[in-house]
């Protein structure tokens, strides 16, 4: 596909939409916030349990990208902001254990 993030989702999603043992939601659109910038991909791990374990998948499966980690703790203005974003467009993220925020870079 030409549009890169239309692909990046397509594939990624038919991936790990029957992954085991946690769930994903991938935002193809990023937000005009600050922090975020547009040609840069971002992951936001919500569950540590799984931190590990997403991380080998996202480096096996996606090694010519790269990808900035938002931890909440640290940013939190930054994480809400974000969380903000999905809501207000209909992205429901309350059950996912990671969210993959998609920019131009993938």
């Amino acid at each position: 596909m030409k549009n890169f993030n239309l692909s990046f989702y397509t594939v990624t999603r038919n991936r790990w939409k029957n992954s085991n043992g946690y769930l994903i939601e991938i935002v193809d659109k990023l937000p005009e916030i600050n922090g975020i910038q547009h040609n840069k991909s971002y992951l936001i791990i919500k569950n540590k349990k799984y931190e590990e374990r997403i991380l080998k998948e996202i480096k096996n499966r996606y090694s010519n990208t790269a990808f900035e980690i938002i931890d909440a703790k640290q940013n939190p203005d930054l994480y809400f902001s974000i969380i903000k974003f999905l809501s207000d467009n209909f992205y429901n993220t309350l059950n996912s254990d990671i969210i993959i925020l998609v920019g131009k870079n993938s």
